[in-house]
Order: C-alpha cells, then sequence, then structure tokens
C-alpha cells in the first residue's frame, strides 16, 4: 500500500501532535465471513457485529433470513478467495493504514479534543455485488469494503467497481483516508439551510477540502481533490483560473439555486465542459473555486481560527469578505 503523503512530513506538518493520544484499531471480518457455511452462522456473526448488521449489511431494511442467505451466498464464491489474496497483497497487516488514520484522526482531535475515534472494521463485498457499499462512516463506525479500493491490482474488471475512469481512479489506497475525512467533516462544516446558491454550496465544498487538507496537510492536492496532475496544472494555471472565475461572473450563475444548473458545477462529471479551457477543466469546478475561496478568506483573515471558519454558516459572507477575484 503506498503512502498518500508527500515528502517532508516535519516541513508539511507544523502541529506538535505528542501530547494528542488517539487508539486506532481494524478488525477485518472477511475472514469470518468466508467461512460461513450456514444461515445459522451468519446469523451468529450478524448477532456478534451489530453495527456491521445494521449499518452495512442492511439488516434493518431486509429480513434477517435474507440476509444471512445472502451472506451465506458470498462466502460459497469461488473467486472470493482470489479477491482476498489481491487485498491482502495491497494492504498486509493493514499498518500502513492504521498510520494514516492514526496521523489523520490526531488532527481531528487537535482541532477538535472532543473528537472520539469511531470503531474501525473492514469486509470483502464482492465490490458490492452481494450486500454493503464502498465506505460507510459515522460518528461511531467505519466500514470499509477493502475490495473496492485495491486499484491497479486487480488484475480483471470484475474485480472493480462498475464506475467510469475519473471516478474509478479514486478508487485505490492512497484515496481511503481523504475520503473518511471529507465524511468526519459534516458535523464541523456549519451551514444555512435556507441559502441554497451555488455560491453557499461552493464555499461549503470548500470547506470540507479545507477540512481534509487541514487534517492531513502531507497529503498533496491530487489526493484531496481527486483530480489529475494535468488538471490541477490547469485549473492552478493564472490565465485559467481568471477565465474560470470569469465564467460564473460572465453567465451569472453563483447566485442560482436550481439544483440542475447547481449540479454542472458541483456534480461528478468528466470534465465541465461549459468552462472553455478545454476538457481538462475538470468536474466539481465548483469544489476548487470554492476551496480557492476559503482559502483567500483564511488568508486574508489570519486572526480566524480553522474552528470558527468551520462553525460559520454563513457562507455568502466567507465568499464576500473573502473578495476572490479568480488571482
Amino acid at each position: 500500500m503506498s503512502s498518500c503523503t508527500s515528502s517532508g512530513d516535519a516541513a508539511c506538518d507544523k502541529l506538535d501532535l505528542s501530547k494528542v493520544e488517539v487508539n486506532v484499531t481494524i478488525e477485518d471480518l472477511t475472514p469470518a465471513l468466508l467461512a460461513l457455511k450456514t444461515p445459522t452462522q451468519a446469523k451468529d456473526l450478524l448477532k456478534k457485529n451489530p453495527f456491521f448488521a445494521q449499518r452495512f449489511a442492511q439488516v434493518s431494511k431486509m429480513p434477517e433470513d435474507t440476509v444471512a442467505s445472502v451472506l451465506v451466498k458470498f462466502a460459497q464464491v469461488p473467486h472470493m478467495d482470489t479477491l482476498y489474496s489481491f487485498v491482502k497483497e495491497v494492504f498486509g497487516d493493514y499498518s500502513q493504514l492504521k498510520q494514516e488514520l492514526t496521523n489523520a484522526f490526531k488532527h481531528v482531535k487537535y482541532y477538535y479534543p472532543s473528537f472520539k475515534v469511531p470503531k474501525i472494521q473492514v469486509a470483502m463485498t464482492g465490490v458490492g455485488s452481494f450486500f454493503g457499499r464502498d465506505l460507510y462512516v459515522s460518528e461511531d463506525v467505519i466500514f470499509l469494503s477493502l475490495d473496492y479500493f485495491i486499484g491497479n491490482k486487480a488484475k480483471f474488471k470484475n474485480y472493480r467497481p462498475r464506475q467510469p475512469g475519473y471516478i474509478l481512479k479514486r478508487y485505490a489506497p492512497e484515496y481511503i483516508v481523504p475520503s473518511i475525512m471529507q465524511f468526519i467533516s459534516v458535523p464541523y462544516n456549519k451551514i444555512d439551510p435556507k441559502d441554497r446558491s451555488l455560491v453557499a454550496e461552493m464555499v461549503t465544498y470548500g470547506k470540507t477540502w479545507q477540512f481534509v487538507k487541514t487534517m492531513m496537510p502531507c497529503a498533496p492536492d491530487s489526493l484531496v481533490t481527486g483530480y489529475t496532475a494535468r488538471q490541477l496544472a490547469n485549473v492552478t494555471d493564472s490565465d485559467n483560473k481568471k477565465v474560470i472565475w470569469g465564467h460564473f461572473l460572465e453567465k451569472q450563475v453563483l447566485f442560482v439555486n436550481t439544483p440542475y444548473k447547481k449540479k454542472a458545477y458541483t456534480g461528478e462529471r468528466p470534465y465541465t465542459a461549459e468552462i472553455g479551457v478545454g476538457k481538462e477543466c475538470p468536474g466539481r469546478i465548483g469544489w476548487w473555486v470554492g476551496w480557492q475561496i476559503v482559502r483567500k478568506y483564511m488568508k486574508k483573515f489570519p486572526k480566524k481560527t480553522f474552528q470558527e471558519v468551520m462553525a460559520d454558516t454563513d457562507n455568502r459572507q466567507i465568499f464576500n469578505n473573502a473578495s476572490y477575484k479568480g488571482e
């Protein structure tokens, strides 16, 4: 498993976390799942793992007998042991994943001392073919389907999530912790539900990425955003930045609240065709511009703490005060 941090960690991470203590454990349920022979055994596993049963295997949405039958069928699929061998080849004993989670959680606890590390369980789901999904995060538990995230180690298409390429590239080990941090940010990222404007959403998403970067200061922007190196070079080009920002002003879309119009700038797309900087203007460009607005605001008001910015519900005021002009 490759590290999701860049070189020179001491230079990029200036916090003293020596007194911040977190305890991260990773429990792999896969061996128990693959050993299931009967529905009775499956029900016993569900009973011993109530979080897994209710929130991942979705017992609350289907009869327990049905879920137990699905789990047994999953365990009997011939290629699952091969898939698990790929998982172990990539993740080994999970020590690196544990270290990356520990480091990120230490940052969260530094900024939010009341934060409690969730219980972490991993398992295979047959890439969602049988049950579950790629990732589930709540305040008390994290479930991770590792077979989603084995990346290029998957030698056959059947072992990969059925997603377009621009999304599929994020199903790799290095994107796990940034993805978890996005979910962790939700309760801290305050909003005004009455403001449904595009620019308010852009600032919300910008705060999301700022949260990830703050908790993972050594992670390259490519892991925070999911953009390729070429896309990042394009959106950071000084001329292109003016073109991108000019588009939002010229088309007068910053204050629209129509869902489909907003989705053009914040939804998953291979590129944003509306903006004339070529096909390398990535999708979710609204997230990127929102992040630049938040960065400009924090630079302009250095006395505002990170926590205060995250807790500020007036995203439109953040936008106005940032005075961002595509610079």
